[in-house]
Order: C-alpha cells, then sequence, then structure tokens
C-alpha cells in the first residue's frame, strides 16, 4: 500500500495516494510498526503541504518527528525538521525556521550525516542570505560546505569528488559572498581557498602520506610506486569513461591531456583496466603490511581548510598576495599583506583589503 501510494503520489494524484498511505498506516498501527508509522505520518504530511493545508502537514510532521526521536532515527528526524522549517517559513515564522534547521543539524553533524547535513545547510543558508543575517548564513553554507567535503571523503574518485564539488559550487560563492558582507575579509578570503583546488591539494597531502615506525626503506619505495600507478591509471580510466570530464591540467601532472575513449582500443583499455586493478590489489596488500609497523596507518587523510592566519603567516613584510575570485556575480580581488600595510583613507588595519568588485 505504502508503494502504491508512492505511484499514485508521484502522478498527482493525491486523493488515492492519501487513500492507500491510510491504509498502510493502520496495518503499520495494528503490527506496532513505529518506524513505519513516522514515514507514514511524513508522506501524508507531504501530501497536506502540497494541498496547501500547512496547519494539517505541520501536525504530521511533529508526529513523524516525535516517533523518530523515540527510535534515535537522526536521519529521519533531520529530514522531519527541514519539512518543519518549510512549514514554519511559509507562515513568516522565521525565528521557527532558522531553528528547525539547526536543529536538524545538531542531530545529523555534516561529519556523520553529509547527506541531510548538506540539505539542511544550504537551507538555512540560503534564508539567512535573503535576509541580509549574514552571520546565519555564513553559518549554514559552512555546515553545507562541510558535508561536501565529508562525501568527498566517502569516494576513491578524483572524477567523483570534482562532481560533488561542482554541483555545490553556488554554496561556496554564497559563503564568500556573505563573509564579504559580514566584513569579515579574512573568513572571506579563507573561503575562496576552500573553494579552490581541493582535489590537488588532497593529492599532494596523501601523496606525503607514510607509515610511523621503522618501516623499511624498500617497502616505502614500493609504496610511492604504487601509489603513483593505481592514481595515474585511476585518473586515465575515468577521463576515458568521461571525456567530457578529463582534467584539461592534471592535477600533480597525473592528468591525460585531450585523452578520449576514441584515442584508445578496446584491447588497450581492457589492459589499462587489468593493470589498474592489479596495481590496486598489490597496494592493498601492501598496506596490510605497513599496518603492522602502524596500525592506524591510511593512504588518505581530510586535509583541514586553511585559516587566514595561516595564509597571511606564509608572506614576509616585501611581499603581498594577490589572488582572483570568479562568481556569478563579479570578480573579486583580495590584496593580502604580510606585515601591517601601509594604511590608506578609509582602509581597516588587518592585513587585508576588498577591492570592489568588476
Amino acid at each position: 500500500w505504502g508503494v502504491l501510494g508512492d505511484i499514485q503520489r508521484n502522478r498527482g494524484n493525491w486523493d488515492e495516494a492519501e487513500r492507500l498511505y491510510q491504509q498502510s498506516l493502520q496495518v503499520m498501527t495494528e503490527l506496532g510498526d513505529r518506524s513505519g508509522m513516522a514515514t507514514s505520518w511524513g508522506v501524508l504530511g507531504d501530501i497536506q503541504r502540497n494541498r496547501g493545508n500547512w496547519d494539517e502537514a505541520e501536525r504530521l510532521y511533529q508526529q513523524s518527528l516525535q516517533v523518530m526521536t523515540e527510535l534515535g532515527d537522526r536521519s529521519g528526524m533531520g529530514t522531519s525538521y527541514n519539512l518543519l522549517a518549510f512549514v514554519h517559513l511559509h507562515s513568516n515564522k522565521i525565528p521557527e525556521a532558522l531553528a528547525n534547521w539547526r536543529a536538524g543539524l545538531e542531530v545529523c553533524p555534516p561529519a556523520k550525516f553529509p547527506v541531510e547535513a548538506l540539505e539542511l545547510g544550504r537551507r538555512l543558508g540560503d534564508t539567512a542570505f535573503d535576509l541580509q543575517d549574514w552571520e546565519t548564513a555564513i553559518e549554514g553554507y559552512e555546515a553545507a560546505i562541510a558535508a561536501v567535503e565529508t562525501s568527498c571523503t566517502l569516494t576513491e574518485s578524483y572524477t567523483e569528488k570534482q562532481k560533488r564539488r561542482e554541483a555545490q559550487i553556488e554554496v561556496y560563492e554564497k559563503l564568500v559572498q556573505a563573509c564579504i558582507n559580514a566584513g569579515d575579509m579574512g573568513k572571506a578570503l579563507a573561503s575562496v581557498e576552500r573553494s579552490k583546488s581541493r582535489n590537488l591539494i588532497e593529492l599532494v597531502s596523501n601523496r606525503e602520506l607514510y607509515p610511523k615506525g621503522d618501516v623499511p626503506l624498500e617497502l616505502l619505495e614500493q609504496l610511492d610506486l604504487l601509489r603513483r600507478e593505481v592514481t595515474a591509471k585511476q585518473r586515465l580510466l575515468e577521463s576515458l569513461d568521461n571525456p567530457s570530464n578529463s582534467d584539461p591540467g592534471g592535477a600533480g601532472g597525473i592528468g591525460q591531456r585531450g585523452s578520449t575513449s576514441g584515442s584508445f582500443t578496446p584491447d588497450v583499455i581492457a589492459t589499462l583496466r587489468q593493470e589498474y586493478q592489479e596495481a590496486k590489489q598489490a597496494l592493498t596488500q601492501l598496506l596490510d603490511i605497513l599496518k603492522t609497523y602502524d596500525p592506524n596507518f591510511s593512504l588518505t587523510q581530510r586535509v583541514e581548510p586553511m585559516q587566514f592566519s595561516e595564509i597571511q603567516g606564509l608572506l614576509d613584510q616585501e611581499t603581498l598576495l594577490m589572488e582572483w575570485y570568479l562568481t556569478r556575480e563579479g570578480i573579486y580581488t583580495f590584496v593580502v599583506f604580510g606585515g601591517e600595510p601601509p594604511q590608506p583613507d578609509g582602509v581597516a588595519k588587518g592585513g587585508l583589503r576588498e577591492l570592489e568588485p568588476l
């Protein structure tokens, strides 16, 4: 009945969908299936919301949230808080809407629930941005970006990491804009760095990872060789599978400029796949050996974003950094001084100046 209700809902047959969901809810109630009951109340709330019955939708969402809270279903709780925020936003209850998104992020932090946190953080950021509440907008967008970065750690594919970041590029841009509007130029520049070249930074950082302990030199040399081989072949195969997404420049010198599947025969591609699998298997076996020296060793690590103080700390008194950032709204130029810069009229101290967008 629930699945049949989904079909009718997707067809826009709200009355029939509601009847089927109610049948499903009745049986779930008789069976004591509280998780199923919570889900049914949620979809019944969706129907009422689509009909414009906001009060009834809120009541049903609250019922669903209560049961999910009792069950400890944090993912479901995050979804319910998001839906309740929409209801409050429609009723112009802005503080309640913001509070629901925050509550959702509390139970679904980006490090553990990246899918839910991305939606909650982005909605919180967008709503606050429209209200010109820059601090809250920054709070929401930073949570959303942390969720994107968590999701990137869950895949080994360079192309997939790039896709996930590019899909949310607007969130990065709005975070930078919110920081500028809040007058926090240092955080704005740090956010720019957070949005640029993250894949390259991770590749470089992870290439320098080595196990601790008294590891024989030949094992470390083998680790370098296999790590480079696996990464290069993975990138090449990804460019062949997705020629439109191939890396034009080759991050870290391992890209394949202009590589397309038309440049390789099927036999060559099959051989490449076999070599990649063999290299990956050899790297896995080597990793097992290395863990006898360092049980906590991993081939990857999460690279924390730089703070403005770290960026400025790289510059001396005689050096300045000029960085450009292109958005849909314009081009921003940041000028960072290594020490206390000369202070023209109207420019605050702090080592960074904002130039007007072009």
